[in-house]
C-alpha cells in the first residue's frame, strides 16, 4: 500500500507552458495538499486544497471531465488531457488519448506525475519511471532507477535522481546531461534543458541559438523556467534575471519583485506575485477566456507554503516530428527565420489526418432526416437552428446569426468565426449552403433529401470547423452556412454586402458545393476565378486555385482539373472583387435535385478527401506556414458542368506532375 506521507512531504512546484517548459522544483516543507493549477490548450484545472478538482473552459475531449476527482493530490495538463495523481498513488486521466497518454488506469504507487505533449511519464515511490502515449525515445525510462522527480518536454524526458545527477531519454542535444550534478530542479525546453544547481547557480545544454543557455553567471537562483528561446529565473528576493529571445519583450522582468513562481511562455514570461496576481510580458496578453472568479482555496497561502502550480496561459506550440497536434498554438511557428519545421507538411499531415468520416456521414444523416431544405419550406429555419446548434457543439461561442428577408421570407445565415491570434483583421471565408430543393426551386413541401447538393458541403464546413476550433491560428476563418443558395445566391448575397458595409478584410473565399458524387473514381475540379464580373481577381484565384491543386497533391488521393466558378454561393463575392475558388464533384450526379439524392448515392471517403485538401489550404494560409516554394501550374485541364447547364471534356492533371515548383 501506498504511503500517503512519502509524497506529502514533497512540496512541488511545476511549471508547463507553451509545451515546451517542465520544471519540477522540491522543498522538505511538508503540506496535505498544496492547491495547483494546470492548464492545457484551452481550460484550465484547480486543485483545491481538499482534494477536489475544478475545471473551467472548453472541454472538447472530455478534458475538463474532472468534477468527481477526488483525494488529488497532484494534478497536470497538457494540450487536452489532464492528468491527476491521488493520495492512494494511483493516477486518473482523462481528455484527448490520440497516443494513449491517457493510458494511466493500471498505474499504482505513483508519487509524481508529468503530462507531456504525447506522453504522460509517472514516478512510483521506489524510484523507477513508467511512461505511456506516444512512441518515441522519451517514453524509454523503464530502466530508470532512484528518480526524485520527473519532467516532460515535447521529445525528450528528464529524470533528477536523488544523488543530484539527471537522465535524460530522448534525442539530440539536449539530452547531453550526464556530467550534471547537484542539480535540484529541471526545466525541460523544446531543444534545450536547463537545471538549477543546490547551491543557487543554473547549468543549460542544447540549442543556444538566441542565447538562452547563457546561464553560467547567474546565482541566487531558487527556480527556472523556459520559453522556446529564452530561459527565466526567480531569485531569492523575488526579482527575476533573464537570457534568449526578446524580440517580442519577454525578457523584459528586471522591474519585476515580489515574485513567488514563474512560468515562460512561447515568446512570454509569466511571473505570480505573492498576493496571488499575475504579471506577463512577451507577444500575448493573458487570455481571459477562463472564469475563475468562484474559485476558492486556489491562492498562495503561508500555511501551505510555496504556491504549486501547474500553468499555461497561453495555447501551448507543441512542435517535433510528428508530434503535432491541433489545440496548441502552432501559429507563431511563423515568427522565426529558423522555424521549428523548415516544411509545413507534417503541422498539414496530421491536422488531415484528423478528418472523420464517421462525423461527416453522421451531419449528412441529420441534414437529410428533414423532410426538406427547401428555402420557401416550413423547415429552413429548423435548419439553420440545426445548424448553430452544431457549430456550439463543436466548440464555437463567436456565432453570427445573420437574418434577411428576401420575397417576404425571414431566412437566416449561421456564421461560425474563429478569431486568430495574429489580430490582423484578415479573414478567409469558408462555405457551404445549407438549402436544397427539387426540380421547382419553390417547392417547400416535396421530399427533398439533397445530400449531394448539398448535405455533402455542409458536412464537410461542419468537420472543417470541427478541426479548425481546436488549434490557434494567426488570421481569422469564418465558416459561413449560406440559405437560399437555390433561388439564386440569397444568403451569399446578404453576406458579402455585409462583409462589404463592414469593411471586413477578406482575403478568400472557398466555396464548397456537391463534392459527394464519385462512384467511379476520386476527381474534384477546384473552379477559380476566370473574368466574370471582375477581372483583377482572376490572377490571385488561379494562383489560390494552383495552391489548393498543391495541397491536394501533398496531403489526399484526389486528382485534379480546373474549371470555372460559375452558379453557386461565390459569385456575390466575385462581383464584389473578392478572391474566389471552389470545389466540386467532377462527374454530374444523375439524381441531382431529386428524391434520388440520398446518402447511400455518396461516396463519404471523398468527401473526407475532399474536406482534407480545404482544410490543408485553409490552415496553410490562416497558421501562416512558411511559403518556401513559388508555384507555377502547368496542364491545367477544363472540367465544369455545373447545374447540368454545361459541361466541358474533362482532361484530369496527372496527381503527380501536376505542378512544377520554382524554389
Amino acid at each position: 500500500m501506498f504511503k500517503k506521507k512519502e509524497i506529502l512531504r514533497r512540496v512541488k512546484w511545476r511549471f508547463w507552458v507553451t509545451g515546451f517548459l517542465g520544471i519540477s522544483m522540491w522543498s522538505s516543507y511538508a503540506a496535505e495538499v498544496n492547491p495547483m493549477v494546470a492548464a492545457g490548450s484551452f481550460y484550465i484545472i484547480g486543485l483545491r486544497a481538499d482534494g477536489t478538482v475544478a475545471a473551467t473552459g472548453e472541454n472538447y475531449n472530455g478534458e475538463c471531465n474532472v468534477n468527481l476527482w477526488h483525494s488529488i493530490i497532484a494534478v497536470s495538463a497538457k494540450c487536452q488531457h489532464t492528468i491527476g495523481l491521488k493520495s492512494d498513488g494511483t493516477v486518473l486521466a482523462t481528455g484527448y488519448n490520440f497516443f494513449g497518454q491517457c493510458n494511466t488506469g493500471s498505474w499504482s504507487d505513483i508519487v509524481d506525475v508529468a503530462a507531456g505533449y504525447g506522453h504522460t511519464v509517472g514516478l512510483r515511490s521506489d524510484g523507477t519511471v513508467v511512461a505511456t502515449g506516444i512512441r518515441g525515445p522519451q517514453c524509454n525510462v523503464n530502466s530508470w532507477s532512484e528518480i526524485t522527480a520527473v519532467v516532460a518536454g515535447v521529445e525528450h524526458t528528464l529524470g533528477l535522481k536523488k544523488d543530484g545527477s539527471v537522465v535524460a531519454a530522448g534525442y539530440g542535444s539536449e539530452c547531453d546531461v550526464n556530467s550534471w550534478n547537484e542539480i535540484t530542479a529541471l526545466a525541460a525546453g523544446r531543444n534545450f534543458s536547463v537545471g538549477l544547481k543546490s547551491d543557487g547557480t543554473v547549468v543549460a545544454t542544447g540549442n543556444n541559438m538566441f542565447g538562452q543557455c547563457d546561464v553560467d553567471s547567474w546565482s541566487g537562483i531558487i527556480a527556472v523556467a523556459v520559453g522556446e528561446n529564452h530561459t527565466i529565473g526567480l531569485k531569492e528576493d523575488g526579482t527575476m534575471v533573464a537570457t534568449g529571445d526578446n524580440r517580442y519583450g519577454q525578457c523584459n522582468v528586471n522591474s519585476w519583485s515580489g515574485i513567488v513562481a514563474i512560468a515562460g511562455g512561447l515568446s512570454q514570461t509569466i511571473g505570480l506575485e505573492s498576493k496571488g496576481t499575475v504579471l506577463a510580458t512577451g507577444s500575448n496578453d493573458l487570455d481571459h477566456q477562463f472564469n475563475l472568479g468562484t474559485w476558492n482555496k486556489f491562492t498562495p497561502d503561508d500555511s501551505v507554503g510555496w504556491y504549486s502550480a501547474d500553468l499555461i496561459f497561453d495555447h501551448p506550440t507543441v512542435a517535433a516530428g510528428n508530434h503535432d497536434f491541433p489545440g496548441c498554438n502552432i501559429d507563431s511557428w511563423h515568427n522565426s527565420k529558423k522555424l521549428v519545421f523548415t516544411k509545413p507538411e507534417k503541422i498539414l499531415g496530421f491536422l488531415t489526418g484528423l478528418v472523420s468520416e464517421e462525423k461527416i456521414s453522421a451531419d449528412i444523416n441529420a441534414l437529410t432526416s428533414f423532410q426538406t431544405r427547401n428555402t420557401y419550406s416550413p423547415y429552413i429555419n429548423d435548419v439553420a437552428d440545426w445548424v448553430k446548434s452544431r457549430f456550439s457543439q463543436i466548440g464555437y461561442s463567436g456565432i453570427y446569426d445573420q437574418h434577411y428577408t428576401k420575397e417576404g421570407l425571414e431566412l437566416r445565415n449561421i456564421i461560425a468565426m474563429k478569431k486568430g491570434y495574429g489580430k490582423t483583421g484578415k479573414v478567409i471565408l469558408i462555405c457551404a449552403h445549407y438549402d436544397c430543393t427539387m426540380e421547382e426551386y419553390t417547392d417547400g413541401q416535396s421530399m427533398a433529401p439533397g445530400a449531394d447538393d448539398n448535405a455533402s458541403g455542409m458536412a464537410s464546413l461542419i468537420e472543417l470547423a470541427r478541426i479548425v476550433a481546436k488549434i490557434k491560428i494567426f488570421e481569422d476563418i469564418y465558416f459561413a452556412a449560406f440559405s437560399g443558395e437555390e433561388q439564386g445566391f440569397w444568403g451569399s448575397s446578404a453576406y458579402a454586402q455585409y462583409i462589404k458595409n463592414n469593411n471586413i478584410n477578406l482575403q478568400q473565399v472557398i466555396n464548397i458545393d456537391m463534392i459527394g458524387y464519385a462512384p467511379d473514381g476520386n476527381s474534384i475540379i477546384i473552379e477559380q476565378d476566370e473574368g466574370n464580373e471582375v477581372e483583377s481577381n482572376d490572377e490571385p484565384s488561379e494562383k489560390f486555385a494552383a495552391k489548393m491543386a498543391q495541397m491536394a497533391v501533398d496531403y489526399t488521393d484526389l486528382t485534379v482539373s480546373f474549371g470555372e466558378i460559375y452558379e453557386s454561393d461565390y459569385m456575390p463575392f466575385e462581383e464584389l472583387g473578392y478572391v474566389c475558388v471552389g470545389a466540386y464533384e467532377a462527374e454530374e450526379n444523375p439524381d441531382y435535385h431529386s428524391t434520388n439524392d440520398v446518402v447511400e448515392n455518396l461516396n463519404i471517403p471523398f468527401i473526407a478527401e475532399v474536406t482534407k485538401m480545404v482544410l490543408a489550404t485553409a490552415c496553410h494560409e490562416a497558421l501562416k506556414l512558411p511559403k518556401a516554394c513559388k508555384y507555377v501550374c502547368n496542364n491545367w485541364g477544363k472540367s465544369h458542368f455545373k447545374h447540368k447547364k454545361r459541361r466541358h471534356s474533362c482532361e484530369i492533371i496527372n496527381r503527380y506532375s501536376m505542378t512544377h515548383w520554382n524554389h
